[in-house]
């Protein structure tokens, strides 16, 4: 019978942990996601950065 020692650290992951580990890699994606967060957030705070309008 196999001990649970030779189980390896990614067989255990939760496939959630695995997709950020890959993600986090990759520098492109990271900066995308930032950036979409960023647009979002500007949109949601609109009326507080620009309460009068500009026309």
């Amino acid at each position: 019978m196999e001990s649970t020692d030779s189980v390896s650290l990614s067989q255990t992951r939760s496939p959630r942990a695995l997709f950020i580990q890959r993600f986090r890699k990759e520098k492109t994606a990271v900066f995308g996601l930032v950036t979409i967060v960023l647009f979002v957030l500007m949109a949601l705070l609109a009326p507080a950065i620009a309460p009068y309008d500009p026309l």
